[in-house]
């Protein structure tokens, strides 16, 4: 905060993000703590994908956009070295579009059961749930490119 307004600098995204995606993979499983849908879901892979959802956001994804919170934050204070804030924008972004790609949960939504499912309906989604990895890897060369042009440059950061 400065003077009174949060400074949506690119630390301040990601820790936003490291937000959202706690409280995605936290809400998500509410639904099955009703004793009523959790036993009408049963056996549906929206309790597996439930289940894969939680632990894919809760555990990789607040871990990532924690770790570059924190990583965006100090860099400037122990290099002494600035970074590009727009590269550091386009690496949140490109990795938030690839945790928001929610295809399995959209399959599970659908109610579809787990021993009879016919996925070959869902190849259109399933091409674009496997599009998100080469996403996130945009964001990493990104993030790569950034640190390398602040290590290049010769400015100090303030």
């Amino acid at each position: 905060m400065r003077a009174g307004s949060v400074a949506f600098g690119t630390p301040t995204l990601w820790a936003i993000g490291l937000i959202v995606v706690s409280a995605i993979g936290g809400l998500d499983v509410i639904a099955l703590a009703v004793v009523r849908a959790n036993h009408t879901l049963q056996d549906t892979y929206i309790v597996a994908g439930y289940e894969h959802w939680h632990m894919y956001y809760v555990l990789w994804w607040a871990a990532v956009f924690g770790i570059f919170a924190a990583w965006y934050y100090l860099f400037p204070k122990i290099t002494r070295r600035p970074y590009s804030d727009l590269l550091g924008k386009v690496h949140f972004w490109l990795s938030f579009i690839s945790a928001a790609i929610l295809v399995p949960h959209n399959i599970a939504v659908e109610g579809i059961r787990w021993a009879t499912v016919n996925l070959d309906a869902f190849n259109i989604l399933n091409l674009v749930w496997s599009i998100g990895p080469y996403i996130f890897l945009a964001g990493i060369l990104v993030f790569f490119a950034n640190m390398a042009l602040a290590f290049l440059r010769r400015r100090s950061a303030h």
